[in-house]
């Protein structure tokens, strides 16, 4: 934050960047499934929006990225102004803030950049990709733009997503898997973040099983979940398994990533809503979702219409285009 551009040259600029390069292979173009993940959110997201593409950039923005691209983001963006910080654990408070001082106090003044607000479409039509990978099984993957963040909804669709699919005694799981043997494996999950959430469901195929048995059936069940709300059930052990996770992530002071353990959480709340303490805001909500919140949630937000469906069809190595 201090002192990046400093120690910065072109030689060192390019050998990271050969090296973001590296992880976007390995997270992507070489990764099983990678193109289709990057399909899909560039689909829900489409250009122009800042969630557009994966975070990491694409091939063509890291060749193009100049050493005074560099600069200028970093003197625009790197700054305590347009920072927080967050202190977890047992501390004295008053060393605390001497070491802040200490640390941060001689560090470059910035007026706070303007926050980008542009919100995530939800009027996106049906779309339907079908991407060639040289993988072992097809994949059907179901994607929705849904409510940002702790917005009104958020709640009832992030119990819906372990309803369905939160582990074996759930919906997708006993249908696609269990009973009719579509599937191998079954997913859920809502990725929210301050612009809108990323709302998907994968399953990849059971051998012998084509692509579209498989999506009719994923998207029968999505069905039934509006018209056979949740068992009380259900609706308890979802609940209890997205509470249970996040007591657990508490318990330590920096879990993995930048958003988990309790500082991690507390920045999140922070970030999101302005108020560290929202989290207990938040396990009430949790807590407070019933069976009619995730039906209506699920007509008004997974509904066909806005859909994207990425299948992921095998091909040959090579074959690839």
């Amino acid at each position: 934050m201090g002192f990046l551009v400093d120690g910065l040259s072109q030689k060192a600029l390019d050998i990271q960047r050969d090296v973001v390069k590296n992880e976007r292979r390995q997270s992507y173009e070489n990764a099983p499934y990678g193109p289709s993940s990057l399909a899909m959110m560039d689909t829900l997201f489409p250009e122009g929006h800042p969630y557009h593409g994966a975070v990491i950039g694409s091939m063509q923005d890291l060749s193009e990225a100049s050493f005074h691209d560099v600069k200028t983001f970093y003197r625009d963006y790197y700054a305590p102004s347009n920072a927080t910080i967050t202190l977890a654990g047992d501390f004295d408070t008053t060393q605390a803030k001497t070491w802040i001082e200490k640390y941060f106090g001689a560090l470059r003044k910035l007026s706070k950049p303007t926050a980008v607000r542009i919100p995530a479409s939800t009027t996106l039509t049906a779309t339907r990709l079908v991407i060639d990978e040289p993988v072992q099984v097809p994949k059907v993957a179901f994607g929705w733009v849904t409510p940002p963040a702790y917005q009104p909804g958020s709640a009832a669709l992030d119990v819906a997503t372990e309803v369905l699919a939160g582990g074996k005694a759930t919906r997708l799981y006993r249908s696609l898997v269990v009973e009719q043997k579509l599937a191998v494996n079954v997913d859920a999950s809502a990725d929210d973040n301050a612009l809108g959430t990323l709302f998907t469901i994968d399953a990849f195929a059971a051998t012998g099983v084509s692509a579209d048995k498989l999506e009719h059936a994923m998207a029968a069940e999505i069905s039934r979940l509006i018209q056979v709300p949740p068992t009380e059930a259900e609706l308890d052990r979802a609940r209890k398994r997205i509470l249970l996770s996040e007591t657990r992530d508490l318990q330590s002071l920096n879990g993995h990533g930048g958003e988990s353990g309790r500082a991690g959480q507390l920045q999140r709340f922070n970030q999101y809503l302005g108020n560290p303490g929202a989290i207990q805001d938040w396990y009430r909500q949790i807590w407070n979702v019933s069976a009619q919140d995730i039906s209506h949630a699920v007509a008004r937000w997974l509904d066909a219409s806005h859909q994207v469906t990425v299948v992921t069809r095998p091909v040959q190595k090579g074959t690839r285009p």
